[in-house]
């Protein structure tokens, strides 16, 4: 069964060394890392993950791909693997196929219109725009969180870019449009402390959590190249 692995960072004081389980890309980018509390959170997403394949009996060597993702050196899915850190939470994802994890503090901003169209396609910004206040902070966090997940899937992260994938709310729902030929799959949690996580795949399957959060199955009702 895939499995997503969260620990909230707030008032957390140590994590269990980890740089033992890390290639060289990894000990070099830790080692470069010089602020604490940004040390811990790149150590509890890699804790994570080394927890979840610890569960199944694997040793844990994290690896880092050229294209910069991870990959769990004993997981038989070389994409299956991927992490997530924000200030306050930190999580790992371990499942079959290609998985993408991304973790996001919703936080007020007067901009996130200016954002989105730099970032969102126009049917995107414009669902933004018949949304206000609290609403339109929510669509604009559902969708970021959403799209940064895809493309970690995707294998190209940011770099990506967010347009390849458009998302827009469909009658309690959302549709998907993409020029890949993949069915992915989406779904969203809502954390303490104001903050969602999103993990996405291109194969079906159940993510078993170990806390009760809530969660937002995206229903994508279509899907148009």
């Amino acid at each position: 069964m895939a499995q997503l692995a969260l620990m909230p960072l707030t008032g957390a004081s140590e994590i269990p060394p980890v740089s033992h389980w890390l290639d060289q890309a990894q000990q070099e980018r830790l080692a470069r890392i010089r602020h604490p509390a940004r040390q811990m959170q790149f150590c509890a997403a890699r804790h994570l993950a080394i927890s979840l394949l610890s569960e199944h009996g694997l040793q844990p060597a994290l690896l880092t791909q050229a294209s910069g993702r991870p990959q769990a050196l004993n997981w038989p899915a070389p994409d299956g693997l991927s992490w997530s850190h924000t200030s306050a939470w930190a999580g790992a994802a371990l499942g079959e196929g290609r998985v993408g994890l991304d973790i996001e503090s919703i936080q007020p901003r007067r901009n996130v219109l200016a954002i989105a169209e730099q970032y969102f396609s126009a049917r995107e910004c414009a669902a933004l725009r018949a949304a206000f206040g609290e609403a339109q902070l929510s669509l604009f966090y559902h969708m970021w969180v959403a799209k940064e997940a895809l493309l970690k899937a995707l294998g190209t992260g940011l770099v990506g870019g967010l347009s390849r994938f458009e998302l827009l709310p469909d009658k309690g729902g959302w549709r998907l449009f993409s020029a890949d030929p993949v069915d992915w799959q989406l779904a969203i949690w809502h954390l303490p402390g104001q903050a969602l996580c999103a993990v996405a795949s291109d194969t079906a399957q159940s993510w078993n959590v170990p806390h009760d959060y809530a969660q937002l199955q995206l229903q994508i009702v279509a899907q148009v190249g």
